[in-house]
């Protein structure tokens, strides 16, 4: 219980702090950070993204809902995001033909922004892949309709309840293509494959050990756009490179160009996921306390305890039935 309580915290400070790394140098290319900003290390400003804060939106509708998911749940949740600063085009898009008929679902939409959020589904959701994919498929169709998209959330979602579960940083990446694998069959047939992307980039970079060959590599060979067929095996090659650890893999993705603020989403998350709320630097945890207020629910240590709560619940319940 307490391992799961660290990583769910673990998971939801470390997709903020990566988030908020990667706010300020977002659609820029590596070149244009470091002439700017030179090497960046810590957040530059105390600005969080529609990342953080729709994460923490379907936290509290998966909380105030016993972990069910259903398309009103996860549109009520999305809807609060209408006046956040820069959302994503296709859940810009979608907040507006929702607010006219919040029954009708996404049949576009290529990019992650259903990738980004899907963190709570996997954190609260013991690791059954076919939950996960029946509940991410949902949640997703509210805003990003074809499969490309589908498949990267489920890659995470997935990937995090995965980590949350104990798995290898392996075992982890495995959980993430098997996702991939399961999420392409649902919606539009639509883009490139994540599932073999997501292998192809841990491959790439699966014996470097120097941090910048690493970013090379994968901004040349994958893409670090907001598609989602290259940010989400970006992502977690980053993570799969450099084992899990934190600080080496968010100082790559605020550097990385591009979608950085989602980059470090789901890089920070999942590390946090693997290794727990102990395993992120003090600096980086007294800058998420600082800007707590920012965040929906102002709490985020209840929020991980309440999602370990519904995790715990689940698996109770899943185990009793077996």
């Amino acid at each position: 219980m307490h391992d799961v309580l660290s990583r769910i915290h673990g998971c939801l400070v470390g997709l903020t702090i990566g988030d908020a790394l990667g706010a300020v140098t977002e659609d820029m290319t590596p070149f244009q950070i470091r002439s700017t900003y030179g090497v960046v290390k810590d957040p530059l400003s105390t600005e969080i993204t529609d990342d953080t804060i729709l994460n923490f939106l379907i936290a509290e509708a998966l909380i105030e809902n016993k972990a069910n998911v259903t398309h009103e749940i996860i549109t009520k949740a999305v809807l609060k995001s209408a006046d956040c600063p820069r959302l994503g085009p296709s859940t810009k898009s979608s907040i507006l033909r929702l607010q006219k008929n919040p029954t009708t679902v996404s049949t576009t939409g290529n990019t992650n922004g259903a990738a980004m959020r899907t963190f709570p589904i996997g954190l609260c959701t013991p690791y059954e892949p076919e939950v996960i994919l029946e509940k991410t498929v949902t949640s997703s169709l509210v805003t990003h309709g074809t499969s490309s998209a589908i498949a990267a959330a489920t890659a995470v979602a997935c990937a995090a309840s995965a980590a949350v579960e104990g798995f290898s940083v392996n075992e982890i990446i495995e959980a993430a293509f098997e996702g991939a694998e399961m999420g392409e069959h649902f919606g539009t047939k639509s883009g490139k494959s994540v599932a073999f992307r997501i292998k192809l980039a841990d491959e790439l970079v699966s014996s470097q050990k120097e941090l910048w060959e690493i970013q090379k590599i994968l901004y040349r060979e994958i893409g670090v756009s907001a598609l989602s067929w290259e940010s989400i095996p970006t992502a977690l090659a980053i993570f799969s490179a450099c084992k899990g650890d934190i600080k080496k893999a968010l100082i790559i993705t605020a550097n990385a160009g591009g979608d950085t603020d989602t980059l470090g989403c789901i890089v920070g998350g999942l590390c946090g996921a693997k290794n727990g709320i102990n395993s992120i630097p003090k600096r980086w945890k007294r800058f998420v306390a600082r800007i707590e207020p920012k965040i929906p629910t102002g709490n985020v240590q209840k929020v991980a305890q309440d999602l370990t709560s519904l995790r715990t619940k689940l698996y109770s319940e899943m185990k009793s039935f077996y």
